[in-house]
C-alpha cells in the first residue's frame, strides 16, 4: 500500500493519502479475469470536520492531468473506460465546505491491464524493468525461459532463470520434483513418461502447497516411468 506524508496549507484541508489497488470484477473467475480488472483509488479521509468532497485528477500525462472527476465526500474512486495497458497518473484535491481546495496529493502511477494479462503479471513484469503487458511467451535472453515460465515459479527473469529451474530428484523409491505454484492465474501440471515421447499425469501425486506455496509431486519408481516434467499455462 501506497501512504504519503500530510501537511497543512493555511486555510485549506490538508492533502489526501493516496492508495491505489487493482481487483478483479465480482463477476470474474478467482483464476481466469473474465473482465478487464477494476482499477479503485482509495485514500484516508481528511481530519477536518468540513471537509465537502474530493477531486480525483488522473491522465496518462503526469505534467498535465486531463481527467478530472467528482467523488463526493468518499475515500474511493473506481476508473472507467481506461485504455487497456495504458500507464496512467492519479492524484487527489480535498474540498471544504467552503469550496476552498487543497493542494494535489502525491501524484500516484498506475496501469490498467486488460483482461488478456494475468492478474499479477503487470507489477511482475515492472519489477524488472519491463513494461507492463510485455508477451509472456517472450524468452527476452534466448536461455530457454520465457517470462511466463519465470513469473509461474517465481524466478528473476534477468539472473539465470534456467539455473533455478525446479529438478527432478531420487527421494528413496520415488522420482519426486518440488516447484514452487503460488500464481493463481497459472495452471500448474506435472506429467510422466517412460520415453520422452508419451507423456501423462495418471501416476503422478501431487502434494498440497506448502507454507512457502511449493508443491511436490512424485512418481513410484520401478515401473516404466522415469521422467517427470512440469507444465505452465494459462
Amino acid at each position: 500500500m501506497l501512504t504519503f506524508n500530510l501537511f497543512r496549507k493555511y486555510f485549506l484541508p490538508t492533502l489526501p493519502i493516496l492508495t491505489l489497488l487493482a481487483g478483479l470484477p465480482s463477476a470474474a473467475s478467482a483464476q481466469v479475469a473474465t473482465e478487464p480488472p477494476t482499477m479503485v483509488a482509495t485514500w484516508a479521509a481528511n481530519p477536518e470536520t468540513d471537509i465537502h468532497s474530493y477531486i480525483v485528477h488522473f491522465g496518462k500525462d503526469p505534467e498535465a492531468l486531463s481527467h478530472q472527476a467528482n467523488a463526493g465526500n468518499t475515500t474511493s474512486f473506481e476508473f472507467t473506460d481506461l485504455e487497456p495497458g495504458a500507464v496512467y497518473y492519479c492524484a487527489i484535491v480535498a474540498v471544504n465546505t467552503s469550496g476552498m481546495k487543497s493542494g494535489m496529493s502525491a501524484l500516484v502511477p498506475f496501469w490498467s491491464p486488460s483482461g488478456g494479462f494475468f492478474e499479477g503479471a503487470d507489477e511482475w513484469l515492472m519489477t524488472f524493468g519491463f513494461e507492463p503487458g510485455s508477451p509472456m511467451a517472450v524468452d527476452h535472453n534466448s536461455d530457454g525461459v520465457t517470462l511466463l515460465t519465470s513469473y509461474a515459479l517465481n524466478l528473476n527473469p534477468l539472473d539465470r532463470p534456467l539455473a533455478s529451474m525446479p529438478k527432478a530428484r531420487v527421494v528413496g523409491d520415488k522420482l519426486q520434483m518440488r516447484f514452487f505454484a503460488g500464481r493463481d492465474d497459472v495452471s500448474y501440471r506435472v506429467e510422466a513418461s517412460a520415453d520422452l515421447r508419451n507423456w501423462s499425469d495418471a501416476n503422478v501425486s501431487l502434494s498440497p502447497r506448502d507454507n512457502l506455496l511449493y508443491r511436490t509431486a512424485s512418481i513410484v519408481l520401478g515401473g516404466n516411468e522415469r521422467f517427470l516434467r512440469l507444465v505452465v499455462s494459462r
